[in-house]
Parts: C-alpha cells; sequence; structure tokens
C-alpha cells in the first residue's frame, strides 16, 4: 500500500494564508454588507445644528447621492468578496488534507480574488475617493474657516498612493502563492509522490556494500 505523501512545508504555508485571508474576508462581509443595507434603507436624520460634526453615516449617505449605483457596487464587490473568502478558506482546508481538487481551487479563487481586488480599488480610488474626500475636506475645518492648501487634493493624492500600495501588495501575495504552488514538492505531494529523503551516511555505506548480484537468481 503506497505510504500518504507528507505534507510539504510550501502547501502548509499556502495553505495557512489563505485560510487567514479567507478569514478576513468573511469577517469584513458579515460586518460591512449588513451595516451599508443599514444605511440604505434607513431614513436620513435631520442635519446636526451648526458647527456639529456630522452623524457616524453621513459620508455614506453623501456617497449615495454623489457616486451613481454607490449601494449596488459596493454590495456587489462585498458579495463577491464573501463568495471568495470562503473559497479561500475550504481551498487552505484542502490543501492542508492534501486534496488533489483543492490545489486547483486555490489556483482559481488566488487569481479571481486577484481580479476582484483590482477591479475594488479601482472603483474606489478612481470613483469613490475623490467624492469622499471632498466630503471630509468641508468637514475638517470649522464652518467660514478656510485651510492654507487644498486638503482636497492632497487626501486625493495620499489616497491613489495608498490604493496604488494596496494593489501591489495584492498582486504580489497572489504571484508569492502561485509560485509557491507551482514548486516540485507541492506538485508531487498533490500527485500521491512522496519526496525522496536523503540517504543517511549508514544507508549509504550499506548500498555501496551490496553485491552488484543481489537480486538474481542463481
Amino acid at each position: 500500500m503506497p505510504e500518504t505523501p507528507a505534507r510539504p512545508g510550501t502547501v502548509t504555508f499556502v495553505a495557512i494564508v489563505l485560510i487567514i485571508l479567507g478569514s478576513i474576508s468573511l469577517l469584513s462581509a458579515l460586518i460591512g454588507v449588513p451595516w451599508t443595507a443599514y444605511i440604505a434603507l434607513s431614513p436620513e436624520p435631520p442635519a446636526p445644528p451648526p458647527n456639529q460634526p456630522p452623524d457616524i453615516a453621513a459620508i455614506q449617505r453623501f456617497l449615495a447621492k454623489e457616486v451613481p449605483g454607490f449601494y449596488a457596487v459596493t454590495l456587489t464587490f462585498a458579495g463577491l468578496d464573501l463568495l471568495f473568502g470562503l473559497g479561500e478558506l475550504l481551498s487552505g482546508i484542502g490543501l492542508l488534507k492534501l486534496k488533489p481538487r483543492a490545489r486547483a481551487a486555490a489556483f482559481f479563487v488566488i487569481l479571481g480574488k486577484l481580479l476582484l481586488g483590482i477591479g475594488a480599488n479601482t472603483y474606489q480610488g478612481l470613483v469613490v475617493l475623490p467624492v469622499q474626500n471632498s466630503f471630509i475636506a468641508k468637514h475638517v475645518l470649522p464652518a467660514g474657516q478656510q485651510a492654507p492648501f487644498d486638503i482636497s487634493a492632497l487626501m486625493g493624492g495620499i489616497s491613489l498612493v495608498a490604493v496604488g500600495v494596496v494593489v501591489l501588495l495584492q498582486i504580489a501575495v497572489a504571484v508569492i502563492l502561485i509560485l509557491v504552488l507551482l514548486t516540485s514538492s507541492a506538485k508531487a505531494a498533490f500527485a500521491g509522490v512522496a519526496a525522496t529523503p536523503p540517504l543517511d551516511e549508514e544507508q549509504e555505506k550499506q548500498e555501496q556494500i551490496r553485491s552488484p548480484y543481489e537480486g538474481y537468481e542463481e
């Protein structure tokens, strides 16, 4: 009976990363989706008194007014992130059990999550953040007071840099995970072939003194 190959460290690494990323996505969706839905369905409260900060959901309602389809797009991205997060979690568990289909599923969810992340961050950086920054700039200083520089432009530049860094990190993580799954040790583990362990000194000596006629019939 063939031995079950030991799980290599490369596979364990990818599995743990996928489980962590999937858990984060699930947690974010379970918190973000109900909150966004609650704001979308709640009536708008009366305007706050002068010189008082707006309520916590004011920026979400402002975005819904200024960004077409804001709630629909946001909830769509959140729903897809939830599905891919579940896929990452299940793929990670499958990798720990060396399920052959888990490796193929891992490739799919890694690439799918990467494309989703690039799309969501592009939408945030080009569509949502400019409107969001304009709202924040209006409420940074008290009414009637002006800043010595364009706060909205500054925040816009910082936001775009942050979005670019996040996208680059997502690409780097995806590339690393895919390359690790393509290593020979990972392929061998899922092919059911254990990597041949190196011979120790005693085994080498036995191999050297073994008769060349051993195994042949007389």
